[in-house]
């Protein structure tokens, strides 16, 4: 009487196939966790047991029964964890913080708020502003330009200088 087949892995250029005798029950790329993880429910759903499963994909059964739990609970989005540091702010809550900045709420706050760094929230914000294009052109302030002339500060809007506090004469934009 020939043997009963077992369950069993084949690997060939990064592709990972899963079969018992001449049926292929699954194939997915070597890498692909998510994959890997819901073949194993999936065989297990099949009716072979934990322990066949375990031996064929080289885990413990308890780590196949953890998978099986995830599974059931969560779905199959419980099947792969999210692997590194989790972002520091959502696109939702960098909208929230943006929209706390513009009525007048401190970094401080806002970052006591979202549980994150007041640097974090000053960072972000900062690059949100970099990123948006100025909404109104840039209007001469003499005023303006003439205490930045005392302290030394850089003109804005890149516009020429011609005369100014230095000779005498009134500022004015070629």
């Amino acid at each position: 009487m020939p043997e009963p087949w077992g369950l069993e892995r084949l690997c060939v250029d990064g592709r990972v196939s899963i079969y018992r005798g001449p049926h292929v029950f699954a194939s997915y790329d070597e890498d692909d966790l998510g994959m890997r993880n819901l073949a194993i429910v999936g065989l297990t759903n099949a009716r072979f047991s934990c322990t066949e499963v375990a031996a064929c994909f080289d885990l413990t059964p308890q780590y196949i029964s953890m998978l099986r739990g995830r599974a059931r609970d969560r779905g199959s989005g419980g099947l792969v964890r999210p692997r590194g540091r989790r972002r520091s702010l959502s696109p939702h809550q960098l909208a929230r913080a943006a929209e706390w900045s513009r009525q007048g709420m401190s970094d401080v706050a806002i970052g006591k708020r979202l549980g994150v760094h007041t640097g974090t929230i000053g960072r972000r914000l900062a690059a949100m502003e970099n990123d948006r294009p100025a909404s109104e052109p840039i209007v001469e302030d003499p005023l303006f330009d003439d205490l930045a002339a005392r302290r030394g500060l850089p003109r804005p809007g890149g516009s020429r200088r011609i005369g100014g506090w230095r000779s005498g004469r009134p500022m004015s934009v070629q």
